[in-house]
């Protein structure tokens, strides 16, 4: 998209995007990916550009190419088709199959870091399902927090996340469908590596790392060697997790690819 980005303002209001988003919407999956697949590769280029325009600013000359922010004026529309799509799923879906649902979750994610603080109100009230009824969408709510963690400010997110923590640990603990305890402990690592202080300091810290273990114990024992060794006490665990987080703030966020999908986050944690 780099090679013709700057050329895309008339196509854009006359063609693209009412395509891409009827193509968001289709119920043929290789057309929905190709709808999401338009919108992650948008993200990313007006990522680069605003990097790009910085980068220009502090040497005092205009950037090589302005950013329209066709997300941002888009966000409306796109957000709740991403979604949609992310409740569209089954229990015991094949981890290497690519499909809407995971390619939604990852477009989240570049929505989150290109549009920032602009994306909360968009999701907020979605994540607001994590009581519903149907698996899907509690995990889909889940999720859908888990994927804009890292873009928005994090005092912006701060008192949604400190809210949702307590909720969180609950379902990680309780929730009948593995998916969304799965997708519970994943959330759960955004939130220790994307915003630690949040952790630190709320009083649920010594309930998650109990919640962890008993899901390491239950139902992800071939994963223990992940969590360190078996024979420490919770409370040493505790602390391990306290200088995990501690190590956490100070170091540089890793790179994100937009081929990592939050399933395979959550295969890999």
């Amino acid at each position: 998209m780099s090679l013709y980005y700057k050329h895309m303002e008339n196509y854009m209001s006359q063609a693209l995007f009412a395509i891409t988003l009827s193509a968001l919407e289709s119920e043929d999956d290789e057309v929905a990916l190709q709808g999401i697949e338009f919108w992650s590769t948008t993200c990313e280029e007006e990522t680069d550009l605003a990097i790009e325009a910085q980068e220009a600013a502090e040497l005092g000359e205009p950037p090589d190419i302005v950013s329209k922010h066709y997300m941002l004026g888009a966000l409306q529309y796109v957000v709740p088709q991403l979604l949609k799509c992310l409740t569209v799923q089954e229990e015991y879906d094949d981890e290497d199959d690519w499909n809407p649902n995971k390619a939604a979750g990852v477009c989240l994610m570049l929505i989150a870091q290109c549009c920032m603080d602009n994306v909360v109100p968009h999701v907020i009230p979605f994540a607001e399902h994590i009581a519903h009824q149907d698996w899907r969408f509690r995990d889909a709510a889940v999720m859908s927090f888990g994927c804009i963690v890292d873009g928005p400010d994090p005092k912006t997110l701060n008192q949604h996340t400190w809210n949702l923590i307590p909720h969180l640990i609950n379902m990680l603990k309780t929730d009948s469908s593995l998916a969304v305890r799965d997708t519970c402990a994943w959330t759960l690592g955004r939130i220790c590596e994307r915003l630690p202080q949040t952790i630190l300091q709320h009083p649920s810290v010594n309930d998650l790392v109990a919640a962890l273990l008993l899901s390491l114990e239950t139902t992800l024992e071939s994963r223990l060697t992940l969590a360190g060794p078996s024979h420490l006490l919770p409370s040493q665990l505790t602390k391990q997790l306290r200088t995990s987080l501690e190590i956490t703030r100070r170091n540089p966020k890793p790179t994100f690819s937009r081929h990592s999908t939050p399933q395979s986050y959550r295969n890999c944690c």
